[in-house]
């Protein structure tokens, strides 16, 4: 079943088409990434997704609403969240009260109730901190829990960013280059926590430029060039499409 469909879309920039007439989808429980050279437009395409952007043109259904005008903080509501390029963290608070912070949208007690300091209030704080943990450990940051976020590796920041997004329980989950800047390693440890998402069966659209990390991970891939979706398919089917080969190597397969 599909939870997110993409029909048509198109984002202009005084008349430059940086997204032209892209449509794909992605079923639930699956693992998705879009590729493509540097300027293919895969990180606009995500912003209109996640409503940074307003689309110029087509549409976005999501779980069976149109969410296609909403603005990013009613998309975020409505269960899609995602992470950016260069990490957004709150870095002069601990990394605990980072996540805490992605827990707290899902909280019922309102801004009374934390005034008034009621019973019900203190029971959701030491649950949203043990579900805090639980999350935490799922990375293997629970023993740095009272640690800066800024004092983390970068490597770290990246799981921490991830796991922020996951407090608010997203019914998709949107990385924008996920390993980026992180070792091989750390990349590979990444993946495996991804993989690990999956079986829970957690929905993932991301961006990735590490193509050992797409083929680890890809249910399909979605490929744009110049704006324009020039393929998609499983991990297998796209590391031996000519016009994929052709826009990463500016050649064709068969050239000398």
């Amino acid at each position: 079943m599909e939870l997110l469909t993409v029909n048509n879309i198109c984002k202009y920039f005084s008349g430059l088409k940086a997204v032209d007439d892209v449509s794909f989808n992605v079923k639930k429980g699956e693992i998705v990434s879009i590729i493509g050279p540097n300027g293919a437009g895969k990180t606009t395409l995500f912003n209109v997704i996640s409503g940074h952007y307003t689309a110029t043109k087509g549409k976005k259904i999501f779980d069976g609403k149109d969410i296609t005008d909403l603005p990013a903080y009613k998309t975020a509501e409505v269960g899609i969240t995602r992470t950016f390029q260069n990490i957004r963290l709150f870095s002069n608070l601990t990394v605990l009260e980072n996540v805490m912070i992605g827990l707290h949208t899902k909280l019922k007690a309102s801004i009374l109730d934390s005034l008034l300091n009621i019973a019900k209030t203190k029971e959701e704080e030491v649950q949203c901190y043990d579900n805090a943990m639980e999350l935490l450990k799922q990375v293997n940051l629970e023993n740095k829990c009272m640690e800066y976020a800024n004092n983390l590796s970068y490597g770290e920041q990246r799981r921490l960013e991830i796991i922020r997004a996951l407090a608010s329980k997203p019914k998709l989950l949107m990385l924008d280059e996920p390993t980026a800047g992180m070792t091989m390693q750390e990349a590979m440890e990444l993946v495996q926590f991804i993989n690990h998402l999956k079986y829970e069966e957690i929905t993932i659209l991301l961006i990735e430029h590490n193509m050992r990390v797409v083929m680890d991970i890809s249910d399909r891939v979605v490929v744009l060039d110049h704006g324009v979706k020039i393929a998609e398919g499983k991990a297998h089917e796209i590391q031996s499409n000519e016009k994929v080969i052709e826009a990463y190597l500016g050649r064709r397969k068969n050239s000398a």
